[in-house]
């Protein structure tokens, strides 16, 4: 299971790092995604705000399967400049250099 949650410090997604959590995921657009997933639990939108407003937490039965994908990354190229980040889970591998193709490489980097 995976707990996908709001954030009081609406602040925290402006922050470079953003590796702030135990294990949860913040949802930046939170009420977005509850409207979504409640509709399939038959929600209207006046029971949808009675419940955030009781600020009480509740349990809404949706039938569907929703896969969540997260998506971490590490290094990236955007308009022809790399970023990177730090491996904060350490899951960046070095890669075995022995049995890389570097006359295949030269051919797509030159």
């Amino acid at each position: 299971a995976i707990y996908l949650h709001d954030t009081p410090k609406r602040s925290l997604f402006g922050n470079k790092n953003r590796a702030l959590s135990s294990g949860c995921v913040r949802v930046e657009k939170s009420d977005e995604l509850a409207t979504i997933l409640l509709q399939e639990a038959g929600w209207t939108d006046s029971k949808k705000q009675k419940v955030l407003s009781s600020r009480k937490t509740t349990s809404a039965n949706i039938q569907s399967d929703n896969p969540v994908y997260l998506y971490y990354v590490t290094a990236w190229v955007n308009e022809g400049k790399t970023h990177t980040l730090p491996d904060i889970y350490g899951y960046d591998v070095t890669p075995n250099l022995k049995y890389v193709n570097w006359d295949t490489i030269r051919k797509y980097v030159q």
